[in-house]
């Protein structure tokens, strides 16, 4: 099954993820901050919780990040209150992010630079496919322990435990195949 969620063009889904020493559903605070019209607790709580947001204000960080043609990582990581973004971009644009988002909010630094190469999603991958991967990834199935078992995410799913564990196989073979850099 795949669900696709229309929004009117003045809603926008977020997703954060909320790590703390002492865990706790933080949907009823979330769910009361300005301009958040909907809260989902998306994985059980624990030290690491991931929610997913309705809000029907646009982020300045979203104007600001498609102006500089930078690309931000989801889910946002909020760690013991610290809000930290991680962000694919040049040096120039990362200069322009910093001192734009000083504008807008404050105590924003550089933690770390990184050289990673980005990852796109694979041609390879159907629309299906590519929607079983981010839900299996939303619901931990791959995290290490897993938050959910293969039986629990085939139910979710409304599929049978087998169809879901032959997905999934071939979603993982076309990831590795994409992955392997063969010498030319």
């Amino acid at each position: 099954m795949t669900a696709i969620q229309q929004l009117p063009p003045d809603r926008f889904i977020v997703e954060f993820e909320i790590t703390t020493s002492a865990p706790r559903d933080f949907t009823q605070e979330i769910a009361h901050e300005p301009g958040v019209v909907s809260v989902i607790l998306l994985t059980p709580v624990g030290p690491r919780s991931r929610y997913q947001m309705v809000i029907n204000v646009r982020p300045d960080y979203v104007d600001l990040t498609r102006r500089l043609g930078a690309l931000l990582r989801y889910p946002r990581i909020v760690r013991d209150g610290v809000h930290t973004v991680e962000v694919a971009a040049t040096i120039s644009q990362l200069r322009r992010l910093i001192e734009d988002l000083g504008k807008i909010a404050h105590g924003v630094k550089v933690v770390r630079f990184g050289r990673a190469r980005l990852s796109a999603c694979p041609p390879s991958l159907t629309s299906r496919e590519y929607a079983l991967l981010h839900q299996a990834l939303a619901d931990g199935y791959f995290d290490v322990p897993r938050r959910i078992t293969l039986t629990a995410f085939a139910k979710k799913l409304g599929r049978s435990k087998s169809a879901v564990s032959r997905s999934l196989a071939l979603v993982e073979e076309k990831l590795a195949h994409a992955s392997v850099t063969t010498p030319g």
